[in-house]
């Protein structure tokens, strides 16, 4: 056979110059018919890949939840899909007045996919100024490797790139977009890295893009930006009597510190027709404080208590039934938790028995005071419990009928021997009150009820007889107090008198001072004093301008500096409505306000309307910084708002 093959003569008639293969360099042996058409090749630029890629933006953590009427047999609901490659699970139930409640058999799972895709793992938040690394995943689950190119766009400038997250070794880069390549295993996920710095405060965008030969994805998601430095709050609560036919009209420039981070602040303006409504809705968020110990946890045990006597006292005890049970459930939970530092002696401590080697007997005073306040309202407390701790107090009075200031605090009183024994007096006349008015009594053995009417006596005499060397007026506020629980008027006005000649006041308010710069304890000493003025029906007139005082010291949640404060403060302002009824009428009031810059320019205006329908609603608007409010109509007599 090669013998025959060398011996072949026979050829192509013409040179083979084209073959199948021919432009991508292979060659093709064939015998079969092969006609060669030329392929015309278009020079130009393919248009940009990326102008045709489509951003997905739609993320939504819930996608349906919907109410439908249904009239028909069936319905078909046609909705889009959201952009999350993830799987959405589908339930329904039904009302139906006949057949009654229906739900499916199980749930239906939709799965959305792709077979290449990013997605984003960000924080909840950043600082401006931050250096913060964006993790970007490539999703990869096709058979195949891809080469593959990530760019971040920064096309409105709201970000500098970074190299690394070490600060302070390198300029941001200001550039529109940065690119990064990354070859894509098959049936892989992988994470591409960008270090960026934000410039701007708020929510900015990320517009991410992936291609390769074979796929492209592109997304854009929301990275919340906060101002750097320390937040700090700054509340002006003011409260408002319109008269019919004398619009007012206030103007509050705003005075910002120095050193106050750029495009950090913003304002908001609350409006509301009853000034409890804060405190209500704050019950258990009345101060900035951690929760942790005896302390601490009666400051938000002691304004659920008030906040029983207010709704009691205002008439809205039963109409706000809710709002009842939600107190009661925190003050059960307070009074077991305040039980965990207890003594075996009946007294209280910070941290406890275990921890606390002696009890404090202000601490024992104040929670036995609450204790006793809380069986107004046939609430659960064990009233020897009750008894333990007024023992406990009693035996601790020295002969002179002062009380000791033994134990540890957190946020120590500064009460001297005359006031300190005047707070505890006010534990025995809370008790001997209750059983004078409501029938109950707390103690059961006759020898300790006969002790604690001792003490009381004892404790009295030692304030009158030392009244005239006491000068102090935080200690003359709360004596003040403790003479009208003790019915003792004539001693109790004598002691307002006293305090009435050393009262600071401006046009509008009348509040005490030791003008020590302890904003805590001038609330203490003003709110005592208020509460011993409501109680004898003194001066009215500097009992509305106390109380006016008291109002624009509060936080926007209604409470004020520290936990002594809050309380003491809290029992005035709840104190003063019940003593001085508003008028029956209709509350109406309109509030026209707006908000004008540094030039005087209006930059938003807006009207808030406050009437009985909403007077226990907190309206908000939040408007931009140096504004002024006008009151500018009122169709009631007494209509007071806060604001």
């Amino acid at each position: 056979m090669l013998e025959a093959l060398q011996e072949d003569t026979s050829r192509l008639p013409f040179l083979a110059l084209v073959y199948p293969g021919l432009m991508s360099g292979v060659l093709t042996l064939t015998n079969a018919h092969y006609e060669f058409v030329p392929l015309q090749v278009d020079n130009r630029k393919l248009p940009d890949p990326l102008g045709e890629l489509t951003f997905r933006k739609n993320f939504p953590e819930t996608w349906i939840f919907e109410n439908y009427e249904i009239t028909n047999d069936t319905t078909q609901l046609t909705l889009n899909i959201p952009d999350t490659v993830t799987t959405w699970r589908v339930t329904a139930f039904t009302m139906n007045e006949k057949t009654g409640f229906g739900i499916v058999d199980g749930p239906t799972d939709v799965t959305t996919i792709q077979p290449f895709f990013i997605s984003l793992n960000l924080p909840y938040s950043v600082k401006r100024g931050e250096i913060v690394a964006i993790p970007i995943l490539i999703h990869n689950y096709l058979n195949r490797s891809l080469d593959t190119e990530i760019t971040l766009l920064n096309s409105n400038n709201e970000f500098y790139f970074m190299e690394s997250t070490i600060l302070n070794t390198e300029t941001g880069s200001s550039e529109e977009g940065r690119t990064k390549n990354i070859t894509m295993p098959a049936n892989s996920v992988d994470t591409v890295l960008f270090y960026i710095s934000p410039r701007l405060v708020g929510d900015i965008k990320l517009r991410i893009t992936a291609t390769n030969s074979m796929a492209s994805d592109a997304i854009i998601d929301t990275l919340r930006v906060q101002p750097e430095g320390i937040r700090q709050e700054f509340n002006n609560p003011q409260y408002i009597s319109v008269i019919p036919s004398e619009p007012i009209e206030l103007s509050y420039p705003l005075s910002l510190p120095a050193n106050m981070v750029p495009q950090s602040e913003f304002i908001t303006l609350t409006v509301v027709g009853d000034d409890m409504v804060p405190v209500l809705l704050n019950l258990n968020d009345l101060l900035y404080l951690p929760t942790g110990c005896g302390e601490q946890n009666m400051a938000n045990f002691a304004p659920n208590v008030l906040a029983l006597q207010y709704l009691r006292s205002t008439g809205q005890y039963h109409r706000e039934a809710k709002l009842v049970a939600k107190v009661k459930r925190n003050i059960e939970v307070g009074y077991q938790q305040q039980l965990t530092y207890r003594h075996n002696n009946g007294g209280y401590s910070v941290f406890g028995q275990r921890k606390d080697f002696e009890a404090s007997t202000w601490l024992t005073a104040y929670t036995v005071r609450f204790f006793i306040k809380t069986l107004k309202y046939a609430m659960a407390i064990e009233k020897h419990i009750i008894e333990t701790g007024l023992h406990y107090l009693a035996t601790a009075q020295r002969d002179d009928g002062s009380f000791p200031y033994t134990g540890y605090l957190l946020y120590p009183a500064q009460q001297n021997r005359f006031g300190f024994t005047a707070f505890v007096l006010m534990t025995f006349l809370e008790d001997e009150i209750l059983q004078e008015c409501k029938g109950v009594t707390t103690i059961s053995d006759f020898s300790i009820m006969h002790a604690l009417e001792q003490s009381t006596y004892e404790g009295l005499r030692f304030l009158h007889n030392r009244m005239d060397e006491i000068n102090d007026l935080y200690a003359l506020s709360i004596i003040a107090v403790t003479l009208q629980m003790a019915e003792e008027n004539a001693s109790s006005k004598k002691v307002l008198d006293r305090l009435m000649q050393h009262k600071e006041s401006d046009n509008e308010s009348v509040w005490w001072s030791q003008n020590d710069r302890n904003m805590a304890k001038d609330v203490e000493i003003t709110g005592y004093v208020l509460v011993a003025m409501l109680k004898m029906g003194y001066n009215k007139e500097a009992a509305e301008k106390a109380y006016k005082w008291l109002t624009r010291q509060r936080n926007k949640k209604g409470g004020f500096k520290s936990s002594h404060d809050t309380v003491v403060g809290l029992q005035a302002l709840i104190q003063y409505p019940v003593k001085y009824k508003k008028s029956s009428g209709q509350i109406n009031v309109v509030v026209n306000y707006k908000a004008v810059d540094d030039e005087k320019r209006t930059v938003r205006a807006g009207e808030i309307s406050v009437d009985q329908s909403n007077a226990k609603i907190l309206q908000t608007e939040e408007v931009s910084w140096g504004y002024y409010i006008k009151c500018i109509k009122c169709q009631n007599a007494k209509s007071r708002i806060v604001m």
